[in-house]
């Protein structure tokens, strides 16, 4: 939801703090993704109204192919890595028609700049 930028910013920083595949910049990509007009997806899911996980997804090409998406960062906090989440709370915040796959995506904040 509009206002859920700073929550799932800081949240993406905890999920990624202190991990050996994160580069320090996760949590900007779901801002930078946004103010390009490519947050095709923006889920979170909830728990006492805290958000307590979130997946991005954003436009990518595969070789040729286009009309993909990729999905990433996925941050859950870390209370809650290797938990259950609660899915019944799963909302779509966000969500475009996209005709086509979803891929698995990493990356960096540093690759969206440029």
């Amino acid at each position: 939801n509009p206002g859920d930028e700073a929550a799932v910013e800081a949240l993406t920083k905890a999920a990624f703090a202190g991990t050996t595949h994160a580069d320090g910049n996760e949590h900007l990509i779901p801002g930078l993704l946004r103010e390009r007009g490519e947050l095709l997806l923006s889920w979170v899911a909830t728990e006492n109204e805290q958000i307590i996980a979130h997946v991005a997804g954003s436009p990518v090409t595969v070789g040729d192919a286009v009309n993909w998406a990729g999905i990433g960062p996925v941050s859950v906090h870390p209370d809650w890595q290797g938990r259950r989440l609660p899915v019944g709370r799963v909302r779509p915040d966000r969500v475009r028609k996209f005709p086509r796959g979803f891929v698995p995506e990493t990356g960096s904040a540093q690759a969206l700049r440029q």
